[in-house]
């Protein structure tokens, strides 16, 4: 990152806070999955075990499971499951949250899952104060001050994990613009939500509650590049997680991107990564990713 997007970071980090609504252990299996409920922020950090999220034929589970000392920071914005494997069951610590008052643009502007793996490792403080949310330990809420320390405590959770995300390569191009920008930021989710869409200007700046003109001018300034430059930044960025060695066929990613042709697909990604799918995808398989 460079010195500009650094302060960016900094000064959106200072500026977020969260209240903690409930935080439980939970035992999952895969005959007793996790559901995580469109509606509010979910923090979701694993003891013991292993867990898979959910996926559908439209996105095959490419992802590697989650293990103890993983994270996730699910938006809300949509249901999501989490698997156990066969009969074993896993423990997590489920904490339900919400922005403080002032922050809910930053909030609107998370993506739909934020994974943060090998918490210990990285952060072992802060993996301690996460395995410690459920009661008995630290949010219990029976005793006095219980709702500010566990404000404090998640919301030290969050930024840490934030800024892993982000200094990690993982944040969406624009992130940072879209949490300052909330007119901004809902454009820029609805082209991560749907990148396989054929966008117009139009329909983004309407998203925006802007005018087209308004639109393109505010997006170049704040993003440095066109709507179309970005959608297509943004599937190739789905695409690298889609051609992974047990996920859809080239082809098949090419249809779920809004590629007319496998060729038009595989000449975008060769000028974007350098190399084609089928390299991408071999080369995957060799080194897989370790930071979801």
């Amino acid at each position: 990152m460079s010195a500009t997007e650094d302060a960016a970071l900094e000064r959106l980090l200072a500026d977020f806070e969260w209240r903690v609504d409930s935080s439980v252990r939970h035992q999952v299996s895969a005959s007793r999955p996790f559901v995580v409920t469109p509606g509010s922020t979910t923090l979701v950090y694993v003891l013991s075990g292993a867990l898979h999220p959910g996926s559908s034929a439209a996105q095959p589970r490419t992802e590697a499971p989650l293990i103890p000392g993983d994270l996730s920071l699910f938006s809300g914005r949509s249901p999501a499951t989490l698997l156990g494997e066969g009969t074993e069951e896993s423990t997590v610590v489920v904490t339900k949250l919400r922005p403080a008052p002032g922050a809910e643009g930053i909030a609107d502007a998370l993506p739909e899952v934020l994974t943060l793996r090998g918490l210990p490792a990285e952060e072992p403080a802060i993996a301690a104060l996460a395995a410690s949310m459920a009661p008995p330990q630290a949010c219990s809420m029976s005793r006095v001050g219980d709702a500010t320390v566990c404000a404090r405590i998640v919301t030290t959770i969050v930024t840490v994990a934030l800024r892993s995300w982000t200094q990690h390569g993982c944040a969406p191009v624009g992130w940072l613009a879209g949490a300052r920008d909330p007119q901004l930021g809902r454009v820029l989710e609805a082209i991560r939500s749907d990148p396989g869409r054929q966008w117009t200007v139009g329909q983004l700046a309407a998203i925006g509650a802007m005018s087209r003109t308004v639109f393109a001018e505010r997006f170049r300034e704040l993003m440095g590049t066109s709507p179309a430059s970005y959608v297509t930044s943004v599937r190739m960025a789905a695409a690298k997680n889609l051609l992974a060695p047990q996920g859809p066929t080239i082809a098949e990613t090419a249809h779920l991107l809004g590629y007319e042709s496998e060729g038009g697909f595989s000449r975008a990604f060769r000028r974007h990564a350098g190399i084609s799918p089928s390299t991408w995808r071999r080369d995957r398989d060799r080194s897989p990713e370790l930071v979801g």
